[in-house]
C-alpha cells in the first residue's frame, strides 16, 4: 500500500478517539494516529498486509476490530521510531477485509522486522479472539 493510498483512506467523517482518529466510509472504517490524521503529508512510507475476516457485522464492531488490530500492531512495533499504525476495515462482499499498515512519518524507514510483525498479526488464534470480541459490539 502506498502512502497516497493510506492518505486517501483518511478522508470522510472523522471522530477523535483520544490520540487516534476514526474515519467512517459507507463500507468501512479507518483508524489512524491523530498526528497523521491532522497532517497526512507527514507520511513518507508504508508497509501493509491485508487479510479477509468473517463473523463481524455493524460499524461499531468494525471500529472495535480496527482498535484491536491497531493495539496488536503497536505492541509488536512500539520500539520503531516514526511509526504511525493505520488500520482499515472494509466490507469485501459478505466478509470483511482488514488492512494493517505501518506508516512512517518524517522520513523514518521501516525496521527490518516490520513485515514479519505484520504477518504475525493475522494468525488464526488472534483473528478468532478479535472477531469474538468485536462481535459483542453487534449485540
Amino acid at each position: 500500500m502506498t502512502p497516497d493510498a493510506l492518505r486517501a483512506a483518511l478522508t470522510g467523517p472523522r471522530r477523535d478517539l483520544g490520540r487516534f482518529a476514526a474515519f467512517f466510509a459507507p463500507d468501512g472504517v479507518a483508524l489512524a494516529p491523530r498526528v497523521l490524521a491532522d497532517a497526512p503529508r507527514r507520511l513518507t512510507g508504508a508497509t501493509a498486509l491485508s487479510a479477509q475476516l468473517g463473523g463481524v457485522k455493524g460499524r461499531g464492531a468494525m471500529l472495535r476490530l480496527a482498535t484491536a488490530l491497531r493495539q496488536d500492531l503497536w505492541r509488536r512495533l512500539r520500539a520503531a521510531r516514526g511509526l504511525a499504525p493505520v488500520v482499515i476495515v472494509a466490507r469485501d462482499g459478505a466478509a470483511l477485509r482488514a488492512t494493517v499498515a505501518a506508516g512512517w512519518l518524517d522520513g523514518h524507514a521501516a525496521a527490518p522486522h516490520t513485515l514479519d510483525a505484520l504477518s504475525e498479526i493475522f494468525h488464526d488464534d488472534a483473528i478468532r479472539r478479535w472477531t469474538a470480541w468485536a462481535a459483542r459490539a453487534d449485540r
